[in-house]
């Protein structure tokens, strides 16, 4: 099964909704999760979307965690957990609620990550990778125990940038090189051919084109995008 995931708090809902429609209209994708902060989510979405509510986490202790008060939420934090979250799962494509989708993604979810962590695009210094779009080798992290370290790590030590720099700092040795093309954006390394737009680094992304584009189609619209898409 070919499954994504969004976390977000409430005043991200509404970008997880536009940001799903784009990659159901440009992919194959069987399944989506929106990890969010309450029992029913306030927007129509489809069959395809399942919410679950993770407010009630037991992986960090936020009263004593030092990354408690990061301009990052704990939905951050919530990504290294996917492991425990989907123990179904072997992998996911994990996405920040700033991507969308402009092309056929579909490739994504069948990157050869078997023997990796997780694929994830380059920075453009090659300094590390970005978190913002990664398909998780669920299955890895869990069978090296690596998860559970991360998740620890998370607990007892500040990090500036949380999961995406503990994945940078202890699976730097077992990353597969996503295409460019799959996140797109000023701090990663240049595409030919973009694929998913990242508006990382944006306080605001709800003015951008592509945002809007997706943003004003119902999702009728967004099923028949994917039909055709499909049917090619």
């Amino acid at each position: 099964m070919k499954t994504a995931v969004y976390t977000g708090t409430r005043n991200l809902y509404e970008h997880m909704v536009v940001a799903a429609k784009s990659l159901v209209a440009n992919s194959n994708v069987d399944k989506i999760y929106f990890l969010i902060e309450d029992d029913v989510f306030p927007y129509e979405i489809p069959d395809i979307i399942e919410t679950r509510n993770v407010s009630g986490q037991t992986f960090y202790d936020m009263r004593r965690n030092p990354n408690a008060k990061s301009r990052f939420t704990y939905m951050a934090m919530i990504r290294v957990a996917f492991t425990k979250i989907f123990p179904e799962l072997d992998k996911i494509l994990s996405l920040d609620v700033d991507t969308i989708a402009i092309k056929d993604v579909s490739a994504v979810f069948d990157l050869p990550v078997n023997d990796f962590y997780f694929a994830a695009v380059e920075g453009a210094e090659r300094d590390g990778w970005n978190a913002g779009v990664m398909l998780q080798n669920l299955k890895k992290l869990r069978e090296t125990h690596m998860d559970d370290f991360l998740i620890n790590e998370l607990n007892t030590k500040e990090y500036k940038f949380l999961d995406q720099r503990v994945y940078n700092d202890y699976c730097k040795d077992a990353v597969y090189n996503m295409p460019p093309d799959y996140n797109v954006n000023e701090y990663c390394l240049p595409s030919d051919d973009p694929k998913i737009i990242h508006y990382a680094g944006k306080l605001s992304w709800d003015e951008e084109p592509d945002y809007l584009k997706y943003k004003a189609l119902s999702w009728d619209e967004i099923f028949e995008t994917r039909k055709l898409l499909i049917e090619k």
